[in-house]
């Protein structure tokens, strides 16, 4: 399957890069919104247990 859309990698590694990319781009939403602290337009709330 990943051959026929020219990507080489493993399937392991070619998943983690996206992990690593997803998680890099929350990490710099999270920072910006504690930047803006309350004068963010935009709140993330998580449900009690959701993450771990």
């Amino acid at each position: 399957m990943l051959a026929s859309l020219s990507l080489t990698d493993p399937v392991e590694a070619h998943l983690n890069g996206k992990v690593a990319a997803l998680d890099a781009a929350w990490r710099q939403m999270a920072a910006r919104l504690a930047e803006a602290g309350d004068d963010s337009l935009v709140k993330v709330a998580a449900s009690p247990g959701t993450f771990t």
